[in-house]
């Protein structure tokens, strides 16, 4: 016989097959890792959406302070040039002096956050907060992209809610 051509023999000449348990505990560990991997995965992305959410949400707030306390230049430099295309500094004005006529200097409620992959873009976050004044109660919905320039607005609503907490439609505004 060639060396090509042998058999494993054992030590008792009986033929010599794989260490099956080793190949067990081989592919036990294979397993593992695999999980371990895929653990870290979802783990990482779980924590991107709650990150990128929260740097998303710090922006809305930031721009709807802003629009509330009547601070244009602060507001518009948070948004989007796309934003900008459609909405002059003058429009953003005039919304953000009726809205502090209406919740100026009122505290901010987090009602809604959600996050959605766009098409042709990133990803995009809608959140919404709420401002009571006595009497009143709106709505704001601010919605956000990320891009090169981080998290900027590319649309904003406001409207007015019943005590019910629906909207009322005569008072909705939507900028651009």
């Amino acid at each position: 016989m060639t060396a090509t051509n042998d058999i494993p023999l054992g030590p008792d000449g009986k033929i010599q097959f794989a260490d099956t348990e080793n190949e067990k505990r081989g592919c036990l560990t294979y397993a593992l890792i695999g999980l371990l991997l895929l653990g870290l995965l979802f783990g990482g992305t779980i924590l991107f959406v709650v990150i990128a959410n929260e740097r998303a949400e710090k922006n809305a707030k930031h721009f709807v302070e802003a629009v509330l306390a009547g601070n244009v230049e602060r507001a518009y430099s948070l948004t989007s040039s796309d934003f900008r295309e459609v909405t002059s500094k003058a429009s953003l004005a005039e919304v953000s002096a009726r809205l502090k006529a209406a919740v100026g200097g009122r505290s901010l409620t987090l009602t809604e956050r959600t996050m959605a992959k766009t098409k042709g873009g990133g990803p995009t976050v809608a959140v919404t907060y709420t401002a009571e004044s006595p009497g009143r109660k709106v709505s704001f919905r601010t919605f956000l992209r990320l891009g090169l320039q981080g998290w900027r607005v590319v649309n904003f609503e406001s409207s007015e809610l019943s005590a019910s907490s629906g909207p009322l439609g005569e008072s909705t505004e939507r900028i651009p």
